[in-house]
């Protein structure tokens, strides 16, 4: 017997969503063959994430983020008010913060809250 959280997902876009996700992946590899495979290897990485981060989600359910969703949309707030004052301008907009070699764009989980 299954567990619940793998009966209440839907399988078939489930697929879909990894066989678009492969096809991106191929197609970089395909573009960026004769050159450097480092574009696709970054991608089957946060393709590897991405999924991890998919089976979390499911795992936890829905209740969790209804119970932290405020809290989130304060923290979210909170970074885009630190972009706007505490960050230097890229191509003549401030967009992002920087974490050591990673660039965080506050603006993308704006949308999730």
């Amino acid at each position: 017997m299954a567990p619940k959280f793998l009966k209440d997902i839907h399988w078939p876009i489930t697929f879909l969503t990894v066989l678009l996700a492969a096809i991106g992946i191929l197609s970089v590899y395909s573009a960026t063959f004769r050159g450097t495979t480092d574009y696709a290897q970054k991608q089957l990485m946060w393709s590897f994430i991405g999924l991890i981060v998919f089976s979390l989600t499911i795992r936890l359910g829905y209740r969790f983020f209804l119970n932290i969703s405020y809290t989130f949309y304060i923290i979210t707030i909170g970074l885009l008010l630190w972009v706007l004052f505490f960050t230097d301008a890229r191509s003549g907009a401030n967009r992002w913060i920087s974490i050591g070699p990673f660039a965080l764009q506050p603006s993308e989980f704006a949308k999730m809250a």
